[in-house]
């Protein structure tokens, strides 16, 4: 009996050995598997939802910048607007010193028609003394010639 006892203890000792084999063997396997589940249970639970967020993300900021180009181009054109509305103003003041210097000079082409005027009566004025005083000598060589004695 001694020998059946044995050869049951040496077949229990050759089965430990092979049975916590594959009990480890199997033990890496379901964690394995288990790990590997969690990846897809992680993937569906947070990186899709990441992944559609961030695409989200990326659109609002493609819009974001959209947006700021377009007040950047709104804000260049207000300043030039403002540029404009300055060289407009610039231009009104010069329009105005304009429209002063032409009355000035409107005023001076006035002065100038009542001087030529009065310059052309002073010319007749002198002329008429002019000939009143030819007359007068004329007149006063008559009345000398006249009044004298002949002397013949």
């Amino acid at each position: 009996m001694q020998n059946s006892t044995d050869t049951r203890d040496l077949n229990a000792a050759k089965d430990g050995p092979r049975c916590d084999h594959f009990w480890h063997v199997r033990s890496w396997a379901m964690f394995g598997a288990g790990f590997a589940l969690g990846l897809v249970a992680l993937q569906i639970a947070v990186a899709r939802p990441l992944k559609v967020e961030f695409s989200r993300i990326q659109r609002q900021i493609g819009e974001l910048e959209r947006g700021v180009q377009k007040l950047t181009g709104q804000s260049e054109q207000a300043a030039k607007t403002g540029e404009l509305l300055g060289a407009l103003a610039e231009q009104g003041r010069q329009s105005r010193a304009a429209s002063d210097a032409l009355a000035g000079i409107k005023d001076l082409q006035a002065q100038l028609i009542d001087g030529e005027r009065a310059t052309a009566a002073a010319r007749s004025s002198l002329a008429t003394v002019a000939k009143l005083r030819q007359e007068a000598v004329k007149a006063k060589r008559a009345t000398a010639t006249r009044s004298r004695p002949s002397t013949s």
